[in-house]
């Protein structure tokens, strides 16, 4: 903030503040009896007639109680006159805001916050204009941060209302409990220098970064609840989660599999092998998976992870994890590459093509990862694999 304006809203404020209390208490008790209205001395009234209603002879304002009698007068003028002045001195302070983002610049930090934890939509990438469609108070929101312009209080309030730490409470036992930060797109350039988060505990994965699950550590067998802190620049919260061991994986997540909900995942995954060498001795196949719920009218609350298998002859010949949790770019999007198996197929010869299938299935124990939801698909379903072959990368879809 600039220091100029930063001191003209001070000295406005305590101002303002010091008129305000004037016309609130400034009046002073009455020496007397006095009417709470106009402040005629009721003295006389009140020792001809003891017991109330009493009528002031001035103004005419019928007072019902004794206390009223003795009531502080208010100077509504110097009220009025000293909620300009804090507003004024408000505007002192955000004018450097207003000069740099124009009106967006006067709502307070914890309103953008606010707006964007509710109202703002995902932020899908577009490759036409290489951006994001972001509103002008989501870009607010990114400068003040990028700025530092944000108290210790608005990052709490961001960390908090904006679920940028995921975690999940109950986990099996045996397993490597995990959680995220995850921020929209156009807040991660920004974030991504400056978010960081952390248990301390032994075990725990510390290289990881933005958008990524990390494994929390070792957590104690009769744990209720796990310390995060989580940072963003100079600022450290210290934000605790519940935490439960349980006893197996449908213990921690409901599983769900109807043939109604498989449909759907089959209707809102977008899956693809490719030939995908770009001159790699690592890999020369690709196999990715993008999940478009609105699509399928996928419900929010069921977690997709898919087990994915290369069959020949209906014999295993390659397996492969995919996950597909909420991404800061829009829709989840999860691939893995690898070398084909030998034997492979011959692209070339639907005789061959027509022994290989993809069957894919769905992954409880990854969907956990999932930190959010609360249930996980467990379906399973078939497809050829000439039904999802791209022979070179320019067949993406």
């Amino acid at each position: 903030m600039d220091p100029l304006w930063t001191a003209l809203a001070a000295l406005l404020l305590v101002v303002s503040v010091l008129v305000a209390v004037r016309g609130l208490f400034g009046g002073g008790l009455p020496a007397g009896p006095r009417c709470p209205k106009c402040g005629y001395d009721l003295s006389g009234t009140r020792r001809g007639q003891a017991q109330p209603p009493w009528v002031c002879p001035e103004c005419g304002r019928v007072i019902r109680r004794e206390d009223q009698l003795h009531r502080t007068r208010r100077r509504h003028g110097l009220i009025v006159l000293g909620m300009l002045g804090i507003l004024g001195a408000y505007l002192a302070q955000v004018t450097p805001r207003l000069q740099k983002a124009g009106l967006v610049g006067v709502v307070p930090t914890n309103v953008l916050i606010c707006w964007v934890s509710v109202f703002e939509p995902p932020a899908i990438y577009n490759s036409t204009t290489g951006s994001f469609p972001v509103s002008s108070m989501a870009l607010e929101l990114n400068r003040r941060l990028g700025d530092g312009e944000l108290w210790d209080l608005d990052r709490r309030q961001l960390i908090s209302q904006m679920d940028v730490l995921q975690t999940r409470e109950a986990w099996p036992r045996g397993s490597k409990p995990t959680a995220r930060l995850l921020v929209p797109a156009w807040l991660s350039r920004v974030a991504y220098s400056s978010f960081r988060a952390s248990t301390g505990l032994p075990g725990e994965f510390r290289d990881h970064f933005l958008g990524m699950n990390w494994e929390i550590g070792d957590v104690a067998p009769d744990a209720r609840s796990v310390t995060f802190y989580v940072s963003i620049g100079d600022f450290t919260g210290r934000f605790v989660r519940p935490f439960r061991w349980v006893g197996d994986v449908p213990d921690a997540i409901k599983l769900v599999d109807t043939p109604e909900i498989t449909a759907q995942v089959m209707h809102a995954l977008s899956m693809g092998v490719y030939s995908d060498s770009y001159n790699s001795r690592s890999w020369d196949t690709e196999i990715a998976a993008k999940l478009d719920r609105g699509r399928a009218g996928l419900a929010q609350d069921i977690a997709v992870a898919l087990r994915v298998e290369l069959r020949c002859d209906d014999q295993l010949s390659y397996v492969c994890s995919l996950s597909l949790p909420d991404s800061e770019y829009g829709q989840p999007v999860d691939w893995v590459r690898f070398l084909r198996p030998t034997p492979a197929w011959n692209e070339s010869d639907p005789a061959d093509m027509k022994r290989w299938t993809v069957r894919i299935i769905g992954d409880p124990s990854l969907a956990l990862g999932d930190h959010l939801r609360t249930k996980a698909w467990s379906g399973q379903f078939e497809v050829p694999l000439s039904k999802v072959w791209r022979p070179t990368p320019q067949d993406r879809r």
